[in-house]
């Protein structure tokens, strides 16, 4: 289970380090206003940091919700996501002596919530009572054959969600980004307002 941990992390740092340079010219392509195009890098770079936390969060949350405890992690989100909260109000309007960082602040704050998540995930993924069912501090040996069938299976699911945000992501970019800033805007509120629905 560690181990697996681990190659999800070594993976999500390699495709950030790779995604690092490729952003400013990324979001050149995409045709908005210089000024949206540089907000767009900044907060892209900053979320970038949160690659490795994320791909832990997402691997622990699975276990639990792989074991039947869906409310770990569900309960470890509204901690997160209390934090992301806070933590924008303060970096973004520069509350509590903080100077205004603006959209950098509402990255910042983000990948924060989303770092205070993992960690409380991992806290319970160690607690003796989950190592003894499942030894989640002592599976650290790389099994290749269960990597190799998790792969296996799971790709196909992996590479639908991938294209299906990858698309939206298109279109939101290269479409709707050149509509002009005021349509860019309604269409991330709408955006935001349909996730929430989900939830």
């Amino acid at each position: 289970a560690l181990a697996a941990l681990v190659l999800m992390t070594v993976a999500r740092a390699v495709l950030a380090v790779v995604l690092w340079p490729l952003s400013g010219p990324m979001f050149a392509l995409m045709g908005h206003t210089p000024e949206i195009t540089a907000h767009e890098t900044v907060y892209f770079r900053i979320r970038l940091l949160g690659f490795v936390p994320f791909a832990w969060m997402v691997a622990l949350t699975a276990f639990f919700q792989a074991i039947g405890r869906p409310g770990i992690p569900a309960w470890a989100g509204v901690v997160g996501n209390v934090v992301n909260a806070f933590l924008a109000w303060v970096l973004i309007f520069g509350k509590l002596g903080f100077p205004a960082w603006g959209v950098a602040g509402a990255a910042l704050g983000m990948v924060i919530g989303i770092a205070v998540q993992t960690v409380l995930l991992f806290a319970v993924f160690v607690l003796p009572v989950f190592d003894v069912h499942y030894r989640t501090r002592r599976a650290c040996a790389l099994d290749m054959t269960k990597l190799g069938d998790l792969l296996r299976i799971g790709w196909p699911a992996g590479l639908s969600n991938f294209m299906d945000l990858f698309n939206w992501a298109l279109f939101t970019g290269f479409v709707v980004g050149r509509l002009g800033e005021t349509a860019f805007a309604a269409h991330q509120v709408a955006m935001n307002f349909m996730h929430l629905s989900f939830m």
